[in-house]
């Protein structure tokens, strides 16, 4: 019976161990920044899809209240209190682009904070550079009266495709230099 119990301990130490490190494995890029932010790399995609969203569930939410009867839709609360920006244009529209989605973080209250994140490129092995050809940021806070974009987004239809690993590197509005990773 001592035995049955100490193999089914070690079992569930090991399955522990297993899960621990899973779910440390899938823990998202991050670089922490000189003035004590970290910047969280929340999603790399690629095609013609929109790019990162911030509560997805909520934008089905609003699909299926577009569909309800005006009756019932107009007397629901309203839902939509993102803000959205974009910038500038595909090169070739229509056509698939890669999408690099970041987040911005304070070090010590784990709070989101604006991205202040505009521009973005590419540097491959070479040091050949890819410029970002739209950017974009989404928010919760839109009537707030502080500007906020708890997410940013980078398409690029021109990037290092045959390369592993290449380098990401942000830019604040002024085109001053924030990180790379």
């Amino acid at each position: 019976m001592n035995k049955g119990r100490a193999l089914l301990a070690v079992a569930i130490l090991l399955a522990g161990a297993l899960i621990l490190f899973a779910v440390r494995s899938h823990r998202k890029p991050t670089l922490k920044l000189s003035d004590g932010t970290i910047l969280v790399l929340e999603k790399i995609d690629y095609g013609k899809r929109p790019p990162y969203q911030l509560d997805a569930w909520r934008n089905r939410l609003l699909w299926v209240i577009d569909h309800l009867p005006a009756w019932l839709s107009r007397n629901l609360p309203g839902l939509l209190w993102s803000g959205t920006w974009s910038g500038g244009e595909l090169p070739a529209p229509g056509e698939d682009a890669l999408y690099i989605s970041l987040t911005r973080r304070d070090a010590r209250s784990g709070k989101e904070v604006d991205t202040d994140l505009y521009w973005a490129e590419i540097l491959d092995e070479h040091g050949c550079h890819f410029i970002s050809a739209r950017a974009g940021g989404m928010t919760h806070h839109q009537n707030s009266p502080v500007r906020r974009y708890e997410v940013a987004w980078f398409a690029f239809q021109a990037f290092p495709r045959r390369q592993k690993q290449f380098r990401l590197r942000v830019y604040e509005p002024r085109k001053r230099f924030v990180g790379n990773s």
